[in-house]
């Protein structure tokens, strides 16, 4: 378990106040905890992700429902702007956020895995997914190109492990870096955002993610 409660929910945005209805992903970070949202159904709605350090919660579960008031407290002293986004949530959901050891080999035999099966991550990169669509396009070439299945699945293993253990550690990287104890000084969080959030920095630090290319990666 590693101390951090997730909410999420999604709201309607006819429900939401003009200040958060920009057409743009929004983070929202402070001592112990951040929060993202951004508009799904071409602005219909707003998905809501919040996380919060707190070790009371750990149950490993998609499903379980939490109450408004619980999230609210979670994120008192928090942006006004943000907690109306958290009162107007119909439904919010609430799981303990664990991670697992890195795998060092995922295959065996004719048998191998993707995905969170091999690779779970903390969600701060938003790149689960991405990486199981990854992995699975990677498997598929690797498996067109080798008539040996072992091989096959070796070259895939190879060709994905660093990539997606570089994104489990940036996802943990995160944690630190959005849950900053100094972020509760106004000097120090302009400091923060002129250093680690200028466009610049943030290039410096995920042009890796994005120049990627499953389709003409080498297998």
């Amino acid at each position: 378990f590693t101390g951090i409660v997730a909410w999420r929910g999604v709201v309607p945005t006819a429900d939401l106040p003009a200040q958060l209805l920009e057409p743009q992903s929004a983070i929202w970070i402070g001592p112990g905890g951040h929060c993202v949202h951004y508009q799904l159904r071409n602005g219909a709605l707003m998905n809501f992700v919040g996380a919060v350090e707190r070790s009371d919660w750990r149950i490993e579960s998609w499903n379980t429902p939490g109450a408004v008031a619980e999230c609210l407290r979670d994120f008192d002293g928090w942006s006004d702007t943000l907690r109306s986004l958290i009162r107007a949530l119909p439904a919010p959901y609430k799981w303990a956020l664990h991670v697992r050891e890195p795998m060092e080999a995922w295959s065996k035999g004719r048998m191998t895995l993707l995905g969170d099966a091999c690779h779970a991550t903390l969600p701060f990169l938003a790149q689960g997914a991405n990486h199981a669509i990854e992995d699975g396009l990677v498997l598929a070439r690797a498996l067109e190109a080798f008539d040996d299945v072992e091989t096959a699945l070796k070259r895939y293993e190879a060709a994905r492990l660093e990539r997606t253990a570089r994104m489990v550690r940036g996802s943990a990287a995160n944690t630190a870096r959005f849950h900053n104890q100094k972020l509760a000084d106004p000097e120090e969080t302009a400091r923060i955002a002129r250093e680690e959030f200028a466009p610049a920095a943030v290039a410096e630090r995920h042009d890796w993610l994005f120049e990627y290319n499953a389709v003409t990666a080498a297998i």
